[in-house]
């Protein structure tokens, strides 16, 4: 798996990181637990990689954690920018923490997820709501 890593980070494909455990971090009440997640998992990339990790994604998708303040975890550690699973367009006002991604899964018909991959349906859902069909 280490190779296979370090291949894709030396294709010039950016790397993130997703926690030591994939442990949901949501319901996490120990900062210190939290920190140790993120901050295992980045030197662990980095090490394997040779190359900063600057992007994280949220293990569950979500940074809904009501008592510590994910991102104020996220940013002392250097990150650049973390991914959710929340649809949506990325602008130039998006929340470099809290950046849109769609899920793309296992048997989906290639067209969709080319049409994900590209944002089309994104595309197509923001136009409907626009478009009045009288």
């Amino acid at each position: 798996m280490n190779g296979v890593l370090k291949k894709i980070a030396d294709s010039n494909l950016t790397i993130g990181d997703h926690t030591v455990n994939h442990s949901d971090l949501e319901p996490l009440k120990d900062r210190w637990k939290i920190i140790y997640e993120i901050m295992e998992d980045m030197q662990k990339l980095e090490k394997i990689t040779g190359r900063d990790i600057h992007y994280f994604a949220y293990p569950t998708g979500t940074n809904n954690n009501t008592d510590t303040n994910l991102i104020k975890s996220l940013i002392p550690a250097g990150y650049k920018g973390a991914v959710t699973i929340l649809s949506g367009f990325n602008t130039t006002e998006t929340n470099p923490y809290l950046l849109h991604r769609d899920i793309v899964r296992a048997g989906m018909n290639s067209r969709v997820v080319v049409a994900r991959v590209v944002g089309n349906c994104d595309a197509i859902s923001f136009t409907k709501k626009l478009t009045v069909i009288k």
